[in-house]
């Protein structure tokens, strides 16, 4: 007997089977259906049935979910009336009030345990064991044990022409700012600028990193231009193919490129010129960091709450969406165990996580 011919014999008997049970009244005494068939389809019977559970369990269970890439929970911090930039450094998570504060909040109590005057409205920044703001004039570098003013640096070019900075990157004892028509060289020893570089990049460049003596500038006009980390001498350039709206940075070794509207986020090797892969994460792309095995995308949907995804930043893959109690982002920090959320409404949603 074939397959088929068996499979076919079987059905009949079920369903005569089940029209003798019909006939005996809804009220009836139940009774095995498989009284009907013959010992070796009973037999066949039973096993069928003892699969389609097996496999209906199976399919109600589904995949495994990867239990160590969700968060254990999501904390409101209410620090301020709004908020700035947030950074993670030296032991702590620094917020920034806009209406003239540094906040210092103890990464383990959750507690603000301090604040020094600064700008309103201040950019914030870190490295060479200093927190960096700024205001229209000067870039001010304060000590984060005690909240002293370290050094003020003017942001001029040794000409004494007036430098607009866009971001910072820092090699060594020097910080570069990339500014619209080139980048200018800080000198992180004597607190000052004390070489301008200027780069024809058709307008506002994109963003830029180091890589060990390399200082890598991505341009407007696709070309991602290699520079002297220590003197920002020209070493080169490449043209990419990286779609042209895209910004350019790196976060604990991650150079990552990013277009916030259509929610495209891409890692970069920047010695190659090429993406190492590419994910959309369905919203808009408010601020992202990396840290650890991992990297942290702030995206808002446009509808509903804010999330928080994380992938794995050797693959792309989604781990987890965490969703946020608050709209917006300023910007994101890592600590303790926690990604620190800055929102304008001046809370900070901290996200613990679990290791994987």
């Amino acid at each position: 007997m074939t397959t088929p011919d068996f499979q076919t014999q079987l059905r009949i008997q079920l369903r005569d089977a089940a029209r003798r049970e019909e006939r005996r009244g809804a009220l009836a005494p139940p009774t095995g259906w498989w009284r009907g068939l013959s010992p070796a389809l009973a037999s066949a019977a039973v096993a069928l049935i003892a699969i389609a559970l097996v496999l209906a369990g199976l399919a109600l269970r589904g995949t495994a979910p990867d239990r160590t890439a969700t968060p254990q929970k999501v904390e409101r911090l209410p620090v301020a009336g709004s908020l700035g930039p947030v950074l993670a450094a030296y032991g702590a998570v620094w917020a920034v009030d806009p209406n003239g504060r540094l906040l210092r909040v103890d990464a383990r109590t959750h507690e603000v345990v301090g604040s020094v005057d600064v700008p309103g409205r201040t950019d914030l920044g870190m490295g060479a064991g200093t927190l960096w703001v700024n205001d229209e004039q000067n870039l001010i570098r304060i000590d984060p044990k005690n909240g002293t003013v370290k050094g003020r640096i003017p942001l001029r070019t040794p000409q004494g022409d007036q430098f607009v900075s866009g971001t910072g990157v820092v090699a060594g004892d020097k910080l570069w700012l990339l500014g619209i028509d080139g980048v200018l060289r800080i000198n992180l020893n004597r607190n000052v600028a004390d070489r301008f570089v200027p780069v024809d990049t058709a307008g506002v460049n994109r963003g830029g990193l180091v890589h060990g003596d390399t200082l890598w500038v991505l341009a407007r006009n696709d070309q991602l231009l290699r520079l002297d980390a220590r003197t920002g001498a020209r070493r080169g350039s490449m043209r990419v193919t990286w779609p042209p709206d895209a910004g350019l940075a790196e976060d604990h070794g991650v150079a990552l490129t990013w277009r916030s509207f259509q929610g495209r986020v891409a890692r970069v090797d920047v010695e190659r010129g090429r993406e190492l892969w590419a994910r959309n994460v369905g919203g808009t792309i408010g601020y992202w960091i990396a840290t650890g095995p991992d990297v942290w995308v702030h995206v808002s949907k446009g509808h509903g709450r804010d999330h928080l995804v994380r992938l794995d930043a050797r693959t792309g893959r989604v781990l987890a969406s965490i969703e946020l109690p608050d709209f917006g982002v300023t910007t994101m920090g890592a600590a303790n165990g926690r990604i620190w959320v800055g929102t304008p409404n001046g809370t900070i949603d901290v996200v613990k996580i679990a290791p994987r």
